[in-house]
């Protein structure tokens, strides 16, 4: 069943106080081919959760923090701490699986179905507003830390 996630957060927006947000609309995406099939691929993950750990400094969760924490994919859900206001996230604080789903990338890549999962895994504090800086300072940074790490294709796990 799809989520009507355009209106609802319209209205939780509209709710809040905020004027009406201006929904980006992407004519021209500029994806790449895969280069080599997925049991080879270097796969990098990127949630939106904001996940941090208790030696990270916390997410400004009311908007436009334009930072990133690097998650282990080992993350114990102990140490599991999230700075996200616009989510309920009771259910990733008892399993961070709900937001970043280590445990199904750990048997993909066991089962020989991706090649390896770039660690460390990426998180970030969803609701930045600030689109130009969003497009012109954090994906010119992540890109470049990939293409060092030598990913070949990332998983955006939007929350």
């Amino acid at each position: 069943m799809p989520v009507p996630y355009i209106e609802r957060t319209t209205a939780r927006f509209s709710a809040q106080g905020f004027p009406p947000y201006k929904w980006s609309q992407n004519d021209d995406v500029p994806l790449t081919k895969m280069t080599k099939p997925l049991k080879d691929a270097n796969i990098a993950v990127v949630s939106s959760s904001g996940v941090y750990l208790p030696d990270q400094e916390a997410f400004n969760p009311v908007r436009d923090d334009m930072t990133f924490r690097e998650i282990p994919l080992n993350i114990a859900q102990k140490d599991v701490l999230i700075s996200h206001n616009n989510y309920d996230h009771t259910d990733a604080e008892k399993d961070v699986n709900c937001v970043i789903p280590v445990n199904a990338l750990k048997q993909l890549q066991q089962d020989g179905e991706i090649g390896s999962v770039n660690e460390p895994i990426m998180t970030f504090m969803g609701r930045v507003m600030a689109r130009t800086a969003f497009i012109k300072e954090m994906a010119p940074w992540l890109h470049k830390k990939f293409v060092d790490e030598k990913v070949d294709a990332v998983l955006l796990i939007p929350v």
